[in-house]
């Protein structure tokens, strides 16, 4: 009787075995079709989104970047988190198929003179492999700046995390080139909200009195104050209080100061990056997707004139680059 019952045992698992070996191999290839399918849709999404590059004034230029002279150029990135296929194993879902951060990485070796401006966010967790990355993108790019967002999380660990500090020295500061004053801000405050604290309200006072020591100013920070959000559709929380400030406090110091810009780094999350002219000063947001299907990454790259700069908005879809020069002032 036992070994009848062990016969039986055994055979059922073995039975189980078998169904398990059949169900993996229905898997595999049920998924494979899958991944199939989605390549296709992949593909016909970026034919489809490319044709609206084109009808929106894209061009496919891959020579762009590459053969220019960018000694006076910066080029500003937002929100590098999403799908950037940098990040450590516990944040493996985030991929780019376009592989945007090689893209310009290989645009810095051949020019280094110019300057790469991240936009904040620039993990989506600060894990030791995400800060190891920035690091070492640092070191290979050269003339960088990281700007802090909410997902950098400088508050709670710049005072005891060696690499935030290196990544982010100042909170806030600035910076001259070419007779340009580069002003880089921190729109998190203490308690967690968005803004800009009053510390950097005096800062922004004292940086742009008109002064012989510089032409004009930009202006780079990770959110879009100005809009009170991403989007009409995706405010943030007190977006009222954000562009009060932003109308009352904010621009008559910038309109003082000469400002000609202003880059914020959280566009992009769902769609294309803005830009809107504000009290005749150009504010612009980008940034990379959430969902490359959704939105192909894109930067901005900023030329900058004597008086004056000039805009390119650039996009990187099915490996090439699409270009499109920013002409409203």
């Amino acid at each position: 009787m036992k070994n009848k019952t062990l016969i039986k045992i055994v055979a059922a698992i073995l039975a189980l075995i078998v169904a398990i070996h059949y169900i993996n191999v229905y898997k595999r290839k049920l998924f494979k079709k899958l991944d199939s399918i989605e390549n296709k849709i992949d593909y016909l999404q970026t034919r489809i989104m490319e044709n609206n590059f084109v009808q929106t004034g894209y061009e496919v230029n891959n020579a762009t970047n590459i053969e220019d002279d960018l000694n006076k150029t910066i080029f500003f990135i937002g929100h590098i988190y999403p799908k950037s296929g940098y990040i450590d194993s516990e944040n493996i879902r985030f991929k780019n198929i376009e592989h945007p951060i090689k893209h310009l990485n290989r645009i810095a070796k051949k020019n280094m003179p110019f300057k790469f401006v991240f936009g904040g966010d620039n993990v989506f967790i600060p894990t030791s492999g995400a800060l190891n990355f920035l690091i070492e993108l640092k070191s290979k790019l050269k003339n960088v700046r990281f700007i802090p967002g909410n997902h950098d999380q400088y508050w709670r660990l710049h005072d005891k995390e060696p690499r935030m500090k290196a990544l982010y020295p100042e909170r806030y500061f600035f910076e001259d080139k070419s007779s340009v004053r580069l002003i880089y801000l921190h729109s998190v405050l203490e308690n967690g909200k968005y803004g800009l604290d009053e510390e950097q309200v005096a800062f922004l006072r004292r940086s742009l009195k008109p002064s012989s020591s510089y032409n004009y100013a930009i202006i780079f920070l990770h959110h879009t104050l100005w809009a009170g959000g991403h989007s009409a559709f995706r405010l943030y929380d007190e977006s009222a209080r954000l562009i009060e400030q932003w109308k009352n406090e904010i621009l008559p110091i910038f309109s003082e100061g000469r400002v000609k810009g202003v880059f914020s780094g959280d566009g992009g999350v769902e769609t294309s990056g803005t830009f809107s002219l504000i009290n005749e000063i150009p504010h612009y947001s980008t940034g990379w997707s959430i969902d490359r299907s959704e939105v192909p990454p894109e930067w901005l790259r900023i030329d900058l004139g004597e008086d004056e700069i000039t805009v390119h908005w650039q996009k990187l879809s099915g490996g090439n680059l699409f270009v499109k020069l920013q002409e409203e002032r």
